[in-house]
């Protein structure tokens, strides 16, 4: 009768925590209004947002070194036309042998923030500087894919 009591106490506690979900989502301190889209809530800190965009890393390889911007800018522009059709064309770009042959990049693993957000990345040239740069967009999933921050991660 003892093991009964004590079994049944035993499930009774530990069932609601076996239940219950454990999740990381957007950090919520602000007046956020699921209705307005005036983007007033905080949603990833300031120091994780700091985090992602240091993350990246955008250089060129010692082959590049031997091209001139204009070549590399050729090169950007090529692969652009190339995958423009693909759901996602900068997976594609990054994983080309020719875009490794001239570019290290490296983004930042979003899974290691918060699995909540992902993060769409674009390659583009910037026509008024005429310098190559990493568009990426941190999106909150758990908010209707809402952008959440934006920024150009310019080749070094």
């Amino acid at each position: 009768m003892k093991k009964i009591k004590h079994l049944l106490l035993s499930a009774s506690v530990l069932a609601p925590l076996a239940i219950a979900p454990i999740v990381i989502a957007c950090n919520n301190e602000g007046n956020y209004d699921d209705n307005n889209n005036d983007k007033s809530g905080i949603w990833l800190s300031s120091s994780q947002l700091q985090e992602i965009k240091n993350g990246f890393v955008f250089t060129k390889t010692e082959a590049a070194l031997n091209e001139t911007d204009a070549q590399l800018i050729d090169v950007i522009k090529s692969l652009n036309k190339k995958y423009k059709d693909e759901r996602y064309p900068a997976f594609y770009i990054q994983n080309n042998p020719e875009f490794r042959k001239y570019f290290d990049f490296n983004m930042p693993d979003i899974s290691k923030i918060s699995i909540s957000h992902k993060i769409n990345i674009s390659f583009e040239v910037n026509e008024t500087t005429k310098q190559i740069e990493c568009h990426y967009v941190v999106i909150c999933i758990d908010r209707n894919n809402q952008e959440e921050s934006r920024g150009d991660i310019v080749l070094e």
